[in-house]
């Protein structure tokens, strides 16, 4: 487990350094393994259910005994250099599984982009959907909603796992995290390889998701002048709209993030314009909201 001072200078390092491409770092290196691994089972006898289990299972539990091997090699050094070098990357491996810093300045960069064009391009690469068809209103709502997952993808279940369980498991997550976000697909190609992981991710999202969502909540009254009418109306949405969605976890954030008139972001100059909810009946669908 981890105590709050490593939490603290693990989330304080994510918002200073963010992820720059020149520093060697843990997540990369798993997604580029997955990729290796997928380009070269596709069509062969590992390319259905059994073959995408076993590569979750190596994933996850790869990730999750290096991990574990590398925090009890860093925490046995006795020489005070070496002490110092290993609290270092100790903390670095910890700001690793954190990605407030990436998240905000990719919202930011369709937000503050005039160009729809442009805008659609740049939340189609955090929104994973097809985004050609969309204006400028639901290019917003978009990033919103990206953010709103992402925020429980990328900060929240990666705090809570850290809190939990330490680096190995806070990296385990991330490493499912990465093999959903590569091979969870419902297409023809991934329907079957990517079913473990899909369903890894799931159960891994499933507290996280509820955290954020109440996060959320507390937000909305922050938001609303302490208003408990406006904190109970979230509360309600979200429990009954936040599983019509086609992911068990996703619209659990999402939905809450409609309710806001604005989303001010704390370490980011920025307001995000948002669609509130209509009507308080309850939605279909809140893929199609």
């Amino acid at each position: 487990m981890i105590g709050p001072v490593g939490l603290l200078f693990a989330f304080a390092l994510d918002m200073a350094m963010g992820d720059p491409d020149w520093i060697p770092h843990p997540v990369r290196a798993i997604g580029r393994l997955i990729g290796f691994i997928d380009r070269r089972r596709d069509g062969g006898p590992l390319s259905g259910r059994a073959g995408g289990v076993l590569l979750a299972v190596f994933i996850a539990g790869g990730t999750g005994a290096i991990a574990w091997w590398l925090t009890d090699l860093l925490r046995s050094f006795e020489r005070e250099d070496m002490r110092l070098f290993g609290l270092i990357l100790y903390i670095y491996l910890l700001a690793s599984t954190l990605a407030l810093r990436g998240l905000l300045d990719s919202v930011r960069a369709v937000i503050e982009t005039p160009d729809l064009a442009t805008a659609r391009a740049k939340v189609g690469m955090i929104a994973g959907r097809d985004t050609k068809k969309l204006d400028h209103e639901a290019v917003r709502r978009a990033a919103l909603e990206s953010l709103a997952e992402n925020a429980s993808d990328g900060v929240i279940a990666p705090l809570f796992y850290l809190a939990v369980g330490g680096l190995p498991l806070a990296l385990t997550y991330k490493a499912v995290n990465t093999l959903d976000s590569m091979v969870g697909y419902k297409n023809e190609k991934y329907i079957k390889f990517g079913w473990a992981a899909a369903r890894l991710d799931d159960l891994f999202n499933l507290i996280p998701a509820r955290i954020t969502g109440l996060l959320f909540v507390g937000a909305s009254f922050l938001s609303s002048g302490f208003n408990f009418k406006e904190a109970r109306r979230a509360m309600s949405i979200m429990w009954r709209d936040g599983r019509k969605h086609s992911s068990p976890n996703a619209g659990v954030p999402e939905i809450v993030t409609t309710l806001f008139s604005t989303l001010v972001l704390t370490f980011s100059p920025m307001v995000v314009p948002t669609m509130p909810v209509k009507s308080t009946r309850p939605l279909p669908s809140l893929d199609a909201s």
